[in-house]
């Protein structure tokens, strides 16, 4: 695991409500090539904040979900 993974997975366990930080760390892994991993975590981030919706939409590093 990487820096930029490591600080947003800790992120997500201290800031579980927080949909943003799920909505970044589903980009990154979707990135890394894991897009089952995102799509759990993007399922999430949508419940907490359903605005993220527009936002991946149009979101290249969620290329490899969608």
């Amino acid at each position: 695991m990487d820096a930029a993974e490591q600080i947003l997975t800790e992120a997500v366990l201290r800031f579980p409500q927080n949909g943003l930080i799920h909505y970044n760390l589903a980009c990154y892994r979707s990135v890394m090539g894991r897009a089952d991993e995102a799509k759990k975590l993007l399922a999430e981030a949508f419940t907490l904040d359903a605005s993220l919706r527009l936002i991946a939409q149009d979101d290249a590093d969620l290329a490899g979900v969608w």
